[in-house]
């Protein structure tokens, strides 16, 4: 069932009109895509197809907030990063995939930090109503 939604929405985002529609059927999509990523285990075979639909989500539709989708994915980096890194520490990972880790966490901090200059205007806003 969650194949032909998906199928749906894909298709509905690729003919919107109107970037309100797109933000919409994205936010939709987005939503769907969280709960598949949640309910699959890492090591399931699928999760890594849903990361991959959900990564292409978010370059397609690069201005809308999707902050949930994107918090997701920053875990599976993460959690894919960890492994890496006790890998390296038994000496099962060379250099380069050391640095790619290394790279990995960068860019999952920069990507943390984004989400939080980009909500920073309205928490403030929603602190000082109280």
């Amino acid at each position: 069932m969650d194949t032909l939604l998906e199928v749906q929405l894909e298709s509905r985002l690729d003919e919107a009109q109107s970037n309100d529609e797109r933000a919409e059927i994205a936010e939709n999509l987005a939503q769907l895509y969280l709960t598949q990523l949640r309910a699959t285990d890492s090591d399931d075979p699928y999760r890594q197809v849903l990361v991959i639909r959900a990564h292409d989500l978010l370059s397609r539709v690069s201005a809308a907030p999707l902050f949930d989708l994107r918090i997701e994915l920053f875990i599976n980096d993460y959690a894919l990063g960890e492994d890496a890194v006790e890998l390296y520490q038994l000496g099962l990972l060379e250099e380069s995939g050391r640095d790619q880790t290394v790279q990995s966490f960068v860019e999952i901090s920069r990507g943390l930090r984004a989400i939080m200059s980009s909500i920073e205007p309205e928490l403030n806003r929603l602190t000082r109503r109280r």
